[in-house]
């Protein structure tokens, strides 16, 4: 197969993985709602579909919130089983344990330095968020909480790092060409002003560190450390917390610039104790 079509046929693939991620995603989103309607409608009142999703009763919200964080949860195993059934991403029986223990503390210790330093840019910047009564909601099922604090991370690791990156890493011979397209398409796929530009510039620590170590799993214990954290920020403070913090004072400023020292020393720590960059990527797909 020719470079070209190669390249033609890797960005048809990537297309066609996206559109799985949100076909799967949309109807396990609305089949969780119905459910949920048809379980109020047997439990609490007899309404009808429309009557059900314009109620703001609390019971109501609480059903229609688990209908969601449920389908969402769904969706997101179905594409991870999707990923792994047609071998898009390759997980082998040494996974947990062909990184380093410390090659993963420090990479984690450097995913954890970039979510300080750019949650306080994206507040600077002044991003709109659309999605913060979404995740309120969320956040109030069982469902959701393990849906958005681990098996979301594995699912977008598995997805933008594992299969598109990987694809990319295989045809592009500079890396940071994989590295930056599937973080930009990671980032995209939030929908989210403020998403969109802190997931695209973590996505690139995430890019980088799978690129560097030749393993998902620092990416993916990163990720779910990243967002485990935003959870319990949320639960606890509520979603305006950290823009509530932040305010672009002294000791704001003070933070980021400690983060990106930070962010920098660790980069520099990874470099020496991973100084081979290993190939090919041991879960990148060879479909090509």
């Amino acid at each position: 197969m020719g470079k070209f079509v190669k390249r033609i046929y890797l960005f048809a693939t990537v297309a066609k993985l996206i559109a799985y991620f949100l076909i799967y995603q949309f109807i396990f989103t609305i089949a969780g709602q119905y459910i949920a309607y048809l379980l109020y409608k047997t439990a609490v009142e007899p309404v009808t579909y429309n009557e059900f999703v314009l109620q703001a009763t609390a019971q109501a919200t609480q059903y229609k919130a688990n209908g969601m964080a449920t389908g969402i949860l769904l969706s997101s195993l179905i594409m991870i089983a999707h990923l792994l059934v047609f071998k898009y991403v390759r997980i082998n029986k040494g996974f947990l344990h062909e990184v380093k223990r410390n090659v993963l503390i420090f990479s984690t210790l450097f995913i954890g330095s970039m979510m300080v330093l750019f949650n306080i840019v994206a507040v600077w910047l002044g991003l709109g968020d659309y999605n913060g009564e979404i995740i309120e909601t969320m956040l109030t099922s069982g469902a959701g909480i393990i849906s958005m604090a681990i098996i979301a991370p594995i699912l977008e690791e598995l997805l933008f790092r594992g299969a598109i990156q990987g694809f990319l890493m295989h045809i592009f011979k500079n890396p940071w060409v994989g590295i930056v397209i599937a973080s930009l398409l990671f980032g995209v796929i939030h929908g989210n002003p403020i998403q969109i530009f802190y997931a695209t510039c973590i996505g690139i620590g995430f890019g980088w560190i799978y690129y560097r170590t030749g393993s998902l799993l620092p990416a993916i214990v990163g990720h779910i450390f990243n967002n485990s954290l935003a959870v319990a920020s949320n639960m606890l403070y509520g979603p305006d917390s950290t823009e509530q913090a932040i305010n672009s004072t002294s000791a704001d400023i003070t933070l980021a610039m400690v983060a990106a020292i930070f962010t920098a020393i660790l980069a520099y720590i990874i470099n020496k104790i991973q100084p081979a960059v290993p190939k090919p990527w041991h879960e990148a797909s060879e479909v090509l």
